[in-house]
């Protein structure tokens, strides 16, 4: 059987190239969804693959019929979010909610900081967030997603031993080749299990209580009372003895540990912010400014004003060099 036979209705058509094809009815007031849904039932059974239908609303002159295919080629986008509908008819797109730019880039930043800082738990949580975010907020384009998605996937294979050019390249471009969002996530899903076994590997050297108070120190630096004791209540073992067994299982006692993570911080504030330092100090858990700045120097050999006006010496230096950057 035909299509038109199957359809029982008059239309032309204009195969575009190997993907795509333009159908125009010269019918009026037809049920057009009953019409699609045999036309995608035909096709799904006659040549066994996926295909996606967009219905235009009625064009009455054909000099809008280039504008019209524009629209129907944004209609069919939405395949990348919706990978189970197939038909896509004007008018009926659902109203989305606009995403907080400000809430993608924290969403990016806290994911970076739980690969650099191992913490696998919080990392599930932020990767479930993004994902949840993309599904309900569909005005980025696909290559975005795939960008950002990718961007994760670098960051990850990064952190992982024994992992060479091309097997990277290799990720990226299965992962660019995806047609829908399930599809990307489901690769990044493939090695972010790979890295959360890699770093599992890695801890299994270490006591739970010295992960878990890691993972503490990691996202609370800020605190001000962040010590042994408070860390140790956590766990459940006394202020001495979980000094002991952080010195025996990192090699640093807990106050350096906690010191280097509050200082690390301070100095990425100085180079990618304008905060003042005194704000930085107490961003980083210090209520003397003084204190901040005499441990900052000790720490790196340099107080946090030097470290900034370096930074922008280099900045300048590198733009003198090169006009165009």
């Amino acid at each position: 059987m035909s299509l038109k036979e199957e359809v029982q209705r008059e239309f032309h058509y204009v195969n575009l190239n190997s993907n795509e094809s333009i159908f125009l009815f010269t019918e009026k007031y037809a049920d057009y969804h009953g019409i699609v849904e045999k036309m995608y039932r035909f096709f799904a059974h006659q040549f066994d693959s996926e295909c996606y239908f967009a219905v235009s609303e009625e064009i009455e002159d054909g000099k809008n019929l280039a504008e019209e295919f524009k629209v129907l080629e944004g209609m069919l986008e939405e395949q990348f979010y919706q990978p189970r509908q197939h038909l896509f008819f004007h008018g009926e797109k659902q109203e989305e909610k606009k995403a907080d730019p400000a809430e993608d880039s924290e969403i990016m930043e806290q994911i970076t900081k739980d690969i650099q800082y191992k913490d696998l738990p919080h990392l599930r949580q932020d990767f479930q967030r993004l994902e949840e975010k993309y599904r309900a907020h569909k005005q980025f384009s696909d290559m975005y997603v795939k960008f950002v998605f990718s961007g994760i996937m670098k960051e990850l294979l990064d952190q992982m031993e024994g992992l060479d050019e091309k097997m990277l390249s290799k990720r990226v471009d299965r992962l660019y080749r995806c047609r829908n969002l399930n599809d990307v996530i489901a690769i990044v899903e493939e090695v972010l299990q790979e890295y959360e076994h890699c770093m599992q590997e890695q801890e299994d050297g270490f006591r739970s209580e010295v992960t878990t108070v890691k993972g503490y120190i990691y996202h609370h630096y800020k605190e001000k009372d962040l010590g042994a004791e408070t860390l140790s209540a956590m766990v459940f073992l006394s202020p001495g003895y979980l000094s002991a067994v952080f010195k025996e299982e990192t090699g640093m006692t807990l106050n350096r540990f906690i010191r280097e993570v509050r200082m690390n911080k301070a100095k990425e504030l100085l180079e990618t912010t304008n905060m003042k330092i005194s704000q930085i100090a107490k961003e980083v858990g210090f209520s003397n400014n003084s204190y901040f700045c005499r441990s900052f120097r000790e720490f790196f050999g340099d107080t946090p004003e030097a470290c900034r006006k370096g930074i922008a010496a280099d900045e300048k230096t590198n733009t003198e060099v090169d006009p165009s950057i």
